[in-house]
């Protein structure tokens, strides 16, 4: 019986290895022999491009006026009337303020009383001494009472003159008591009110022209030698998120200034809408160079591996390791200057962890 068994064993273990010759001889392999195939890794990637690449310098300061006066009345006084107000356009000349004047006003009547009585001062003694002249020519009168005569003449001749200049001293002071814009502009800065006493030294506005304005950036003298005046400059304001100002350098200080070792360098900014206000905070992107058809991809496609820059492109399917060499970078693209052609599709997505020559799946970003 045992023997029976034994017999019947080796009969099915002939008969599976019958089996498995004639499969293998068909072409057919056991899943065991067969190793599975990795599946091939999602990347996206991009194609290399040529196209401008602008080199700028970034630095940030402060708005500033073209143009800034403070005003204050030329003469001690009360207020009697403010005509404008803060954020108000005016025209040159416009009357910003003006002074009470009733004792001017009187001033300047009395003044205007003493050029009359010394004109009838100046017309009795031009009279007089005419009158001497003809008398002295027939004797009838000596030559010290015509001198005399011609002394009174002449004295009644200043008189009028400081009468006159006395009358032109109360009109000045009667114009100056209204008191207005030098320039046209906009009133940034109002100080006063009425019935509030004025002087000289104390300024009541402040007048700016902003349909312009400076744009005061502070530049590290270790880029100082790539500005040039008439460059274009980017310019935003946290005042207006999302909108950019467009300028051009007008002015670079000559001298850096000591305490931040930076040179101040004008932009000057079109601003017809006068949204740009003085001594609002600003960043500038100063564009120094232009250079055409320089080839960039974008910076996260490059990998650093033994501090050699390397990328992935992708080759019949497969991802190929490139060494490179890096130029500049602007705006998230970096410029490539050898190991890479234009067109070629780079990896910039997923190329952690690949290895040379490995499968991948491809997809556009």
């Amino acid at each position: 019986m045992r023997i029976r068994v034994l017999i019947v064993g080796a009969i099915i273990v002939a008969l599976a290895g019958g089996i498995l010759a004639l499969r293998t001889r068909d072409g057919v392999s056991s899943p065991v022999s067969q190793p599975a195939q990795a599946a091939p890794v999602a990347v996206t990637v991009v194609a290399a491009l040529r196209g401008d690449f602008v080199t700028t310098v970034t630095a940030t300061g402060t708005v500033a006026s073209l143009r800034e006066a403070k005003i204050a009345s030329t003469l001690p006084g009360v207020v009697a009337e403010v005509f404008v107000t803060e954020g108000q356009r005016v025209q040159a000349g416009a009357p910003l303020m003006r002074l009470r004047t009733d004792q001017m006003a009187a001033t300047e009547a009395q003044a205007r009383a003493g050029v009359a009585q010394a004109k009838a001062a100046l017309n009795l003694a031009d009279i007089s001494v005419r009158r001497m002249r003809e008398l002295s020519q027939s004797g009838a009168v000596s030559r010290q009472e015509l001198d005399a005569a011609e002394a009174r003449f002449a004295a009644a001749q200043a008189q009028r003159e400081l009468a006159e200049a006395t009358l032109a001293s109360a009109q000045i002071q009667l114009r100056d008591a209204t008191v207005t814009a030098p320039f046209a502009g906009t009133i940034t800065q109002r100080s006063v009110e009425p019935g509030e006493g004025v002087s000289p030294a104390v300024g009541s506005f402040v007048l700016a022209q902003l349909d312009a304005v400076y744009v005061e950036l502070a530049v590290p003298e270790r880029l100082r030698s790539g500005l040039r005046v008439g460059q274009t400059v980017a310019v935003t304001v946290d005042a207006e998120p999302g909108s950019q100002f467009a300028g051009k350098i007008e002015k670079i200080q000559p001298a850096a200034t000591v305490s931040s070792r930076s040179f101040t360098v004008k932009v000057r900014v079109p601003n017809a809408q006068r949204v740009l206000r003085p001594g609002a905070f600003a960043r500038g992107t100063i564009t120094v160079a232009v250079r055409s058809g320089v080839l960039q991809i974008p910076e996260q496609a490059v990998l650093v591996t033994a501090g050699n820059p390397v990328l992935f492109v992708v080759q019949n399917g497969r991802a190929v390791r490139r060494e490179v060499a890096l130029g500049e970078r602007q705006g998230g693209l970096v410029e490539i200057t050898s190991g890479l052609t234009a067109g070629d599709v780079v990896i910039v997505d997923g190329q952690l962890g690949l290895t040379d020559n490995q499968l991948v799946a491809p997809r556009a970003p």
